[in-house]
């Protein structure tokens, strides 16, 4: 998949873009203006009230590779409200990478929209599992546990699990980078929810 963006317009290419996930993806997001096209293999998104597109990584640049508490909590709860909304056809994301996000502002809010919209990132469940294929050594991956220990490809009977436990570990990264401690923001909602995500995978490894 090719991933372009100017000011105000995404557009993806490529015979891998996943285009009936494409509803739930906009649903999520909540903009107030939105055009879109969408055939095989193209998709293009114009919002009409963003400002301005860049990508995670160099919008953490510019806020010292961390992300402050309140954008840290909006990236954490808008990739959940995706998950759930592709959950409800079938789709799941078992792995996160940084550079699968695009921070969109309209110069007073912001959005950490997803773009991997790939068949290499997005995988249809079929009897509520999942098969993953990928090799999850690649550096700046977020996984499960049960997907990093266990030879692949393989079958992963909590796909939706897997993927908040993904989303968990990716956000306390951006939030305190490698060596945090997510006690820094002990008994606030991120805490608990970075926690839950985190912890009822662990408890599940045998």
């Amino acid at each position: 998949m090719k991933l372009s963006f100017t000011h105000n317009t995404l557009t993806f290419e490529g015979d891998d873009v996943i285009t009936d996930s494409i509803p739930s993806f906009l649903s999520t997001y909540n903009f107030s203006e939105v055009n879109s096209t969408t055939t095989p293999g193209f998709f293009q998104l114009k919002v009409g009230n963003v400002k301005e597109i860049m990508l995670l990584s160099e919008y953490m640049k510019s806020q010292k590779y961390l992300l402050d508490y309140n954008s840290a909590m909006m990236l954490f709860y808008q990739t959940n409200e995706l998950l759930m909304k592709l959950k409800q056809v079938g789709l799941y994301i078992p792995v996160f990478h940084i550079k699968d996000f695009v921070v969109m502002s309209d110069g007073e809010k912001i959005w950490f929209v997803y773009v991997g919209l790939s068949e290499k990132t997005i995988f249809r469940a079929i009897d509520g599992e999942i098969i993953v294929p990928l090799a999850t050594d690649d550096v700046g991956a977020f996984f499960s546990p049960e997907i990093g220990i266990k030879r692949l490809p393989l079958k992963v009977v909590d796909p939706y699990g897997c993927a908040i436990y993904a989303v968990g570990s990716l956000v306390k990264t951006c939030l305190f980078g490698g060596g945090g401690d997510v006690a820094e923001i002990y008994a606030t909602k991120l805490y608990w929810a970075i926690m839950r995500a985190i912890n009822e995978r662990i408890y599940l490894i045998v």
